[in-house]
């Protein structure tokens, strides 16, 4: 049937609205730019037969706007009345020279069956729009363009042309099916979302997963001298879509929030850098949009990937908080705990894999919100990991911990839940007196909650030693949180109003001798290696005039930054410790003159810990260290009272948002709201 071009311009040229020369195959623009030119598309429009007509031809338009650089021999052919169509995956892309015919598995990516439209819509997706399970069709990030007609660039014209297309379809398929409008209009949106995101090329995916495991990962893993989400985790997620959608969304979304600029330590001042480390086109509300498609699909695919049916999942199911959808899964594989080593050690992985999704979507949410929100995303932990103790001690022989994913997913839920809790002025949600989840673990607990297999000459190991100074902050927040209750609601309190969260015993002089025995020990056993390498006291611009004040605070320098925020943690709970102490007859000061020395010896310690906490900050470690520090410059920050000591904790606050993405601006104004009233 005839048609008419509508438009001679190469893509690039009427994305910005510029003339475009027309020289084929690639325009003088493109070419004087030093870009690959996305070529032409002429979109032609039927005139005679209408509506029924495009409906049908839809494919034909969808897979010309997504694949610019289609050779004439990959162009739909018409054979008995029905378009052939080559679909990829959402993420991976077939190689150029592979055929249909010709790929198999072990060519890297696997090229997408053939269809017919109108089966294209029910054989490419269930009824929920979910990509087949198979796993040969899972998305492949090794599996990058090699060709020179390869568009590199984000091309935004053809992403809203193949979103219209599918929406076309999937309406089209609404129409001939016997869904409800909801389930279409779900149907709709998951194609409009893999519509959006398939770019032409593995670039995308490769400088996201680049960019996580070089900026990212190090966050989740700060106490982890093996590096789990950064060594395992990209590795598994080859295999594993919920993870690779997991990655990619928590990527994109730093992205956004850093409007579009990479933080990298890996710069160089003559070498140029791979072609995967740069990805150039993309606005930066763009990638806020990508990231969002992103997440949804992580949890998408994680909820199925963990249903025990074969039955579509659906848009409720993944609104589920991660923890409840994987506590739904344990409690299934209850039912029948493997007994067999094999077994255990696969059912361990996709304990490992599921976590390593809450993982990394706990920090999406948490990354853009005040420190207080992040108590909201924890809920489900606690009784996610009860279940997982209730199931490993079932197994026989029982496992004396967690496999080691589980570890280390669980010190990040353990590090941000007490320092939420902390800004709540509420209990930890895991309990620091269930020595069986701690022990499991990595704390060698005995049952009266010591530490133990270890003597006074044995110092701590590095990592025992971050892990258990978390516990010991959770044992912290847990006390001021009991603190803040009045002795007489200690004592009217009925046993059966009580519940998980308050049921600890009101703080005494006791449990506070306890615990700063507990500090004072893990002080004295610590490992040579965690010490500052470096400490500048009173450090000054060397670029500054002569009279100019040095800063007020000294540099402390660690060579790890996991060993610099494990000081910092010791000083902050040291300090609340020496603020909060209860009073007794036997304790408290008899005479004014002790009540005046002891605000004067509290003064000092005051001072003490906001130098060295503070001082740590100024030195600048590495990024994964410098985003858990917000709460502590906060806590600090209430002490100050000299001007320039307090715009230096706003700076180091603004850095941290400025630098990293990390949302600290909320806490800047409640600090000046604080300051203002003094």
């Amino acid at each position: 049937m005839p048609g008419v071009p509508s438009n001679k311009a190469c893509e690039r040229c009427k994305k910005r609205h510029l003339k475009c020369d027309e020289t084929r195959p690639n325009c003088q623009r493109c070419f004087n730019a030093g870009v690959d030119c996305p070529g032409y598309i002429q979109t032609r429009k039927f005139i005679d037969q209408g509506a029924a007509v495009r409906r049908r031809y839809a494919p034909y338009h969808g897979e010309g706007g997504s694949n610019r650089h289609r050779n004439q021999s990959d162009a739909p052919t018409n054979q008995g009345g029905q378009c052939q169509v080559q679909i990829s995956s959402p993420l991976g892309q077939q190689r150029p020279g592979d055929s249909p015919q010709s790929s198999s598995p072990s060519a890297g990516m696997q090229a997408r069956p053939v269809v017919r439209t109108p089966e294209w819509f029910s054989r490419e997706f269930n009824p929920t729009g979910i990509v087949s399970s198979d796993p040969l069709i899972a998305p492949r990030w090794d599996d990058v363009r090699n060709s020179s007609n390869t568009n590199h660039t984000f091309n935004d014209a053809s992403y809203r042309s193949a979103s219209a297309t599918r929406r076309g379809q999937a309406s089209s398929h609404a129409e001939h099916s016997p869904q409800s409008p909801s389930q279409a209009d779900e149907n709709e949106s998951i194609q409009d979302m893999y519509s959006d995101l398939i770019t032409g090329s593995g670039y995308e995916e490769s400088f996201l997963v680049r960019y996580y495991v070089e900026a990212l990962a190090p966050w989740l893993d700060l106490s982890d001298p093996r590096k789990f989400f950064a060594t395992h985790v990209p590795l598994r997620a080859k295999d594993d879509v919920a993870l690779q959608y997991s990655i990619t969304a928590l990527a994109a979304k730093h992205l956004g929030r850093m409007k579009g600029v990479k933080i990298t330590e890996n710069t160089g001042l003559f070498t140029t850098p791979a072609m995967m480390e740069t990805y150039s086109d993309v606005p930066d509300a763009e990638w806020l949009h990508k990231a969002t498609m992103y997440v949804y699909l992580a949890g998408q695919r994680l909820n199925t990937a963990l249903s025990e049916s074969y039955t579509a999942v659906s848009s409720s199911a993944v609104l589920k908080s991660p923890f409840e959808t994987i506590n739904d899964w344990l409690r299934s594989q209850a039912k029948n705990v493997p007994s067999d080593a094999q077994s255990q050690s696969a059912l361990g992985k996709r304990l490992e894999n599921a976590l390593a999704v809450s993982t990394i979507l706990n920090l999406y949410k948490s990354m853009d919100e005040p420190a207080e929100n992040w108590r909201s995303h924890l809920f489900g932990v606690k009784p996610l990991f009860e279940t997982i103790v209730q199931l490993y001690d079932s197994m026989t022989p029982a496992p004396a911990s967690f496999p080691y994913g589980v570890v280390a997913a669980f010190w990040n839920f353990a590090r941000q839940d007490y320092l939420t809790a902390y800004l709540n002025r509420v209990q930890t949600q895991l309990n620091p007196s269930d020595f069986g989840l701690w022990r499991s673990a990595g704390i060698p607990l005995d049952d009266e909650g010591n530490i133990g297999h270890y003597s006074d000459t044995f110092p701590l190991q590095e990592d025992l030693s971050c892990q258990s100074l978390t516990w010991l902050s959770c044992k912290v927040v847990n006390f001021l949180a009991n603190s803040k209750k009045s002795p007489l609601e200690q004592m009217v309190r009925s046993p059966s109003n009580e519940t998980p969260e308050d049921s600890s015993p009101y703080p005494t002089t006791s449990t506070w001798l306890s615990l700063s025995f507990e500090y004072q020990t893990w002080v004295e056993r610590l490992p040579e290696s965690i010490r500052p390498c470096v400490r500048l006291e009173k450090p000054k611009n060397l670029a500054s005039l002569p009279e100019a004040s040095p800063v007020p605070f000294p540099e402390i320098f660690f060579s790890m930054p996991s060993y610099a925020f494990a000081m910092q943690q010791c000083h902050f709970g040291r300090l609340a410790l020496s603020l909060n102490r209860p009073t007794d007859a036997v304790t408290a000061p008899s005479t004014a003159f002790d009540r005046v020395q002891g605000y004067r010896e509290l003064t000092k310690e005051v001072d003490y810990r906001c130098r060295e906490i503070i001082g740590i900050a100024l030195a600048r470690p590495q990024s994964c260290a410098r985003v858990y520090m917000t709460p502590l410059l906060f806590a600090m920050g209430q002490f100050l009272e000299a001007p320039e000591e307090r715009q230096i904790v706003v700076n180091l606050l603004r850095g941290i948002e400025a630098d990293l993405g990390w949302e600290t601006d909320s806490k800047i104004k409640k600090l000046q709201r604080l300051w203002s009233h003094q």
